[in-house]
C-alpha cells in the first residue's frame, strides 16, 4: 500500500485494498503520460512516443524484459524528452549487450512410467551446471479418463523443491502438471508421480519432459572465481549492470565513479534525469553525463556526497569504499535507517577515520551485507570490481523481497 493511500484510508478500509501489476493497471498511467507528451509535443509519432517510453524507463532488475517490459514507468522523463528531443535519455540500453552473456535452451528430456492405483513411480533427472531455469512436467490420458496424478520433485540433497497437484477433469485442458524452478542446484533430481486414490480405479500411464534454460558466458576468468563470487558475478553479467573488461571481468580492479554512476542506474533502479545544462565541469558527453545527473537528482538523495554541483565530478578517478558505501545505501532505499545511526560508535578498527555524519551509512552497509567489513572497513581504499558485484546482488535480491 502506497504512503498517500494508507493516508486516506481509515484502518477498516485498509484490508480491502492491495497493489498489483499489469497492462490493465498501468494502462490509465500510461496514457496520461502520453497525453502529457503530445500536449508538450504535438508532432511526435505514434512510434516516437513508444519508442521514448521505452528509453526513459526505470530497468527493474533483476527481472528479464519479458517479464517486465522496459520497466517501469518514468512519466518525467518521457515528457522531458518529448519537450526537448535533443536530449536523448537511454540510449544507452543499445549499447549494453556486448556478447558477455548467451541465454539458450538445452534440448528437452523426455521420460515416461506408470502408476498404479493409489501408488508412486519414480525417474531421475539429471540438471546441468549453469541451469536458470527448469520446468518438469507431465501428461497422461486418454481424454475421457478420470485418473488424477500429481508432480513433486525433490532436489539433490533430497529436498522437495516443487509440487504441482491441481484437480484434473476429463477434457483438452486437464491431465496436466508442471512445475518451474528458478535457479536449480546441477546434480540429480528425484521425480515422484503419485496416484491421487479419488477415482483413480486403473494404472494410469503418463510422459514427462524436462526443458532447462541456461546462460553461457564470454567471461574467460570465471574458473579463478569463488562459487559465491561468481555466482554474483553472473547476476551482474546477466542483467547488464556491470559490462565486462574485454574478455575478462577482472574482479581485482577498482570502480571508477563513472561506472559505479552506471551501476546504481542500471541495477538499482534509480530513475534517469538530464537537465538542460552541465551540472559538473567535468562531465561531458550524454553517456556518461546521463548516469551521473541521474543518480546526482535520486529521489533518495544526491548518492556522490563528496561533490557540489558546479564543480568537478571526477568520473574518471576511482571510488573508494566509503563513498561507494553511501551511494549504494541510498540506492537500497536505506538512507533513513543510516541516518537514524549518525555518529554511531562502529566495530571496526579503523571507525574512527570515518567522519560522524557518514558513519550510519557504514554501519548500514556491513549490516545489510552490501559491503561486508572484517576488523577493517578500509574507507580510502578503491572499490573493487567484485566488491561491486556483491553489492549490486545484495541490492537487486532486496529489490524482489
Amino acid at each position: 500500500m502506497l504512503g498517500s493511500d494508507s493516508l486516506r484510508l481509515s484502518a477498516l478500509e485498509i484490508p480491502h485494498y492491495t497493489t498489483s501489476n499489469g497492462t490493465s493497471f498501468s494502462a490509465p498511467q500510461v496514457a496520461g503520460t502520453i497525453a502529457l507528451m503530445l500536449e508538450a509535443n504535438p508532432g511526435l509519432t505514434p512510434a516516437q512516443v513508444r519508442n521514448i517510453l521505452q528509453r526513459t524507463a526505470t530497468t527493474l532488475t533483476p527481472y528479464y524484459q519479458y517479464e517486465t517490459g522496459a520497466g517501469l514507468l518514468n512519466v518525467h522523463a518521457a515528457v522531458l524528452e518529448a519537450s526537448f528531443p535533443s536530449r536523448h535519455i537511454g540510449s544507452w540500453r543499445g549499447t549494453l549487450d556486448r556478447r558477455q552473456v548467451q541465454l539458450i535452451n538445452d534440448p528437452p528430456v523426455q521420460f515416461s512410467g506408470t502408476v498404479q492405483p493409489g501408488a508412486t513411480a519414480e525417474t531421475t533427472l539429471t540438471i546441468p551446471e549453469g541451469a536458470l531455469t527448469a520446468s518438469i512436467q507431465i501428461a497422461w490420458g486418454p481424454l475421457l479418463s478420470t485418473n488424477d496424478l500429481g508432480l513433486y520433485v525433490y532436489d539433490p540433497t533430497g529436498s522437495q523443491r516443487a509440487q504441482s497437484n491441481a484437480l484434473n477433469l476429463s477434457g483438452l485442458n486437464g491431465k496436466r502438471e508442471r512445475v518451474v524452478i528458478d535457479f536449480p542446484a546441477a546434480g540429480i533430481w528425484r521425480v515422484v508421480v503419485r496416484s491421487n486414490l479419488a477415482g483413480n480405479l486403473t494404472s494410469q500411464p503418463f510422459v514427462g519432459v524436462l526443458e532447462v534454460g541456461r546462460a553461457q558466458y564470454s567471461v574467460t576468468d570465471l574458473g579463478t572465481m569463488s562459487a559465491a563470487l561468481r555466482d554474483e558475478v553472473q547476476q551482474n553479467l546477466r542483467t547488464y549492470t556491470i559490462c565486462p573488461i574485454g574478455t575478462r571481468f577482472r574482479p581485482n580492479f577498482s570502480v571508477s565513479r563513472a561506472d559505479l554512476a552506471m551501476s546504481l542506474v542500471v541495477g538499482a533502479r534509480v530513475p534517469q534525469y538530464l537537465p538542460g545544462y552541465q551540472t559538473y565541469q567535468d562531465v561531458r558527453g550524454d553517456y556518461s553525463r546521463l548516469f551521473i545527473e541521474s543518480i546526482q537528482a535520486s529521489p533518495n538523495g544526491a548518492m556522490f556526497v563528496d561533490v557540489i554541483p558546479g564543480g568537478r565530478f571526477r568520473p574518471d578517478d576511482v571510488v573508494t569504499r566509503l563513498i561507494a558505501a553511501v551511494a549504494l545505501v541510498r540506492a537500497a532505499g536505506l538512507r533513513s535507517g543510516a541516518d537514524a545511526r549518525v555518529g554511531i560508535a562502529l566495530p571496526i578498527l579503523d571507525g574512527e577515520s570515518i567522519p560522524g555524519e557518514l558513519r550510519g551509512y557504514v554501519s548500514m552497509a556491513m549490516s545489510e551485507g552490501i559491503l561486508p567489513a572484517n576488523t577493517l572497513f578500509r574507507p580510502q581504499a578503491g572499490l573493487t570490481r567484485a566488491e561491486l558485484a556483491h553489492a549490486m546482488a545484495v541490492i537487486e535480491t532486496r529489490a524482489i523481497r
